[in-house]
């Protein structure tokens, strides 16, 4: 949630420097323990994961003969600088194999004031066999890795994690506090605000569903000839396209008959709320489908078909994100609006429409962009971060500055998207919850 300001300069992929075929995948390592080491620093003392234990530790795979490696340390110098009486730890751990003497010296001349180990062979396949340099893994206070960072990050991404986990262990003098199940049943007071006491029987949601269970993938090689004209695609691409939009009739016959509902809610369920992405490729895929078959139903002059199709995927993406939904479900929704407008202005490109056919697709739009004008719902944003705050324990430390942050998000509303865009955020310097959440809510409302 919070911005990810991410500046790849170089990584240097250096499968030489392991013997393993094979390294483990982000999936694989977050949110399990870290795998305990000792190692020898510069000094030959040893030191051990454990002396960090009840800290926020950085740990950091590196080289001095890595630009990108060398290029982040004056980064993790400030850091350590700032955060070492907070609960941080930052460890490097040097991949050199020239021994401790190049270390020692580049240590000397960029003065790193955190902990430099050496390497050995059992370390690096305990981490995933690491597959580049650097690699950077951040460990909460309980010792569980919450993330692995592979190549160069700028400062404000390591900071942003930094804040948000020492808040699990002590923040601006606040203790933090054990986890629990929350209070309120916060999944029933987003169903209950999305449902907002309307019949089932108007949701197009089942309808949607059953849309994405029907779905036929996209065979390979077509995903071009999708999002260009189909009559500019090679022969051969062009029969692939016809077929598959034919494989996937059933499925968007479920989204037109969705699309003649009057709003859509996928239910949460569960205990807590969660972010789940899983229908974010179908959903997208069906609208590329979708957009398909209105550009070959111009290309064969059927055009009140191509127009219904385009009226159906604006109906999709507006009811995809309109609501009190969370942000990344509403993102899902926007880019789905944008496919029939420009599926629309291909076929105007291309000079397929009669006065009557366009004086039909404007009407059209006009009553589409009047039946879903809404403000910008956030009002899930703000539940979700409730929740979190309350039984989350990386969040709960900042509990003390939630109010601050949702009535921030309220003036955020009340703003144009030009405000928002010069908006300097000096007002979040005041509360560290809306500095880590409010620039990227307000550029996505933006």
């Amino acid at each position: 949630m919070k911005r990810l300001i991410i500046s790849i300069s170089v990584i240097f992929f250096l499968a030489s420097f392991i013997h393993a075929p094979t390294f483990a995948a982000e999936s694989e390592v977050v949110g399990k323990p870290a795998p305990s080491f000792t190692l020898q620093d510069l000094n030959s003392k040893q030191v051990s994961l454990s002396d960090f234990k009840g800290k926020v530790v950085i740990l950091d795979f590196w080289a001095t003969w890595c630009p990108p490696c060398v290029k982040e340390i004056p980064h993790f110098i400030e850091l350590y600088e700032q955060y070492k009486g907070k609960g941080l730890a930052m460890v490097g751990i040097s991949v050199d194999r020239e021994g401790t003497g190049v270390v020692k010296s580049f240590v000397q001349k960029y003065k790193v004031n955190y902990p430099i180990l050496m390497a050995d062979g059992q370390i690096q396949k305990a981490y995933g066999n690491i597959p580049a340099i650097p690699t950077t893994f951040v460990i909460d206070s309980a010792g569980n890795i919450q993330r692995m960072y592979v190549g160069y990050r700028e400062k404000a991404v390591f900071e942003a994690d930094i804040k948000t986990l020492l808040a699990g262990v002590k923040f601006a003098g606040i203790e933090s506090e054990e986890s629990g199940t929350p209070q309120t049943n916060y999944v029933a007071e987003l169903n209950k605000i999305g449902m907002a006491g309307r019949p089932e029987s108007d949701n197009a949601a089942p309808y949607y569903q059953k849309a994405i269970e029907l779905y036929v993938k996209e065979p390979e090689g077509l995903t071009v000839s999708t999002r260009g004209w189909p009559k500019e695609q090679p022969a051969q691409q062009q029969t692939m396209l016809r077929k598959w939009v034919q494989d996937n009739s059933r499925a968007l016959e479920q989204l037109q008959l969705g699309g003649q509902k009057p709003y859509c809610w996928f239910k949460h369920t569960g205990q807590t709320l969660q972010i789940d992405m899983s229908h974010s490729t179908p959903i997208r895929e069906l609208a590329f489908a979708l957009q398909a078959r209105a550009k070959l139903q111009a290309e064969d002059s059927d055009i009140r078909s191509a127009i219904n199709d385009i009226v159906t995927l604006y109906t999709f993406g507006a009811h995809v994100t309109a609501g009190p939904r969370l942000l990344v479900e509403k993102m899902v929704g926007i880019a789905v609006k944008s496919l029939p407008i420009r599926a629309a202005l291909n076929i105007l490109d291309r000079k397929m429409l009669d006065d009557s056919s366009m004086k039909s697709l404007e009407d059209r739009f006009k009553q589409l962009v009047t039946d879903y004008r809404e403000p910008f719902d956030i009002r899930g944003e703000k539940i979700y971060m409730q929740e979190k705050v309350e039984a989350d324990p990386v969040y709960r430390g900042f509990k003390p500055y939630l109010q601050g942050t949702l009535e921030y998000y309220d003036t955020m509303m009340a703003k144009t998207p030009m405000q928002l865009h010069n908006e300097t955020q000096s007002e979040t310097k005041q509360n560290p919850l809306t500095e880590i959440l409010g620039p990227p809510i307000a550029k996505i409302i933006e």
